[in-house]
């Protein structure tokens, strides 16, 4: 299958399996934000890895 000469086609991917249901969730979500269900997983992907407020919540008390 041809990719083409996008600049996402230079771009890592991953093949992902989802629980029954999150499909459907982040797909609103996505069209709530406005965004691709990609950008959607990416943006929530950075803010649980890279924002320390986010960070924090996963720590023990």
């Amino acid at each position: 299958m041809a990719r083409g000469n996008f600049p996402s086609a230079q771009q890592d991917q991953y093949m992902l399996r989802l629980p029954d249901g999150l499909r459907g969730r982040i797909k609103e979500e996505a069209q709530l934000n406005h965004r691709s269900m990609n950008a959607e997983i990416v943006f929530h992907l950075e803010r649980a890895m890279f924002d320390p407020l986010e960070m924090k919540k996963g720590e023990a008390a």
